[in-house]
């Protein structure tokens, strides 16, 4: 995974995709100053563990749930070292 070590800050010069640069978008008229590190798309846990050494921060494991009907829904925010068993 390539993984750009430099920090920038305010949204990229080049278009990315429209819910990125909405995010950007957000931020920017909130006033809201943010730094971000470039890199390849992360799936996994260990892509975003070698994200997290370059970030120097911990990076939490979102799981995103609803009930059977799907008329609730939950963001779960957990650490990477914890496991389920569904």
């Amino acid at each position: 995974m390539n993984i750009d070590n430099t920090f920038y800050t305010g949204k990229p010069a080049e278009r990315r995709s429209d819910v990125e640069m909405a995010i950007y978008d957000i931020l920017d008229s909130l006033g809201i100053d943010y730094k971000r590190a470039d890199h390849d798309y992360a799936d996994t846990m260990e892509d975003c563990l070698a994200i997290e050494k370059v970030l120097g921060a911990k990076i939490c494991k979102n799981l995103f749930l609803c009930n059977r009907q799907k008329t609730s829904f939950y963001m779960l925010l957990t650490f990477p070292s914890v496991t389920w068993s569904m």
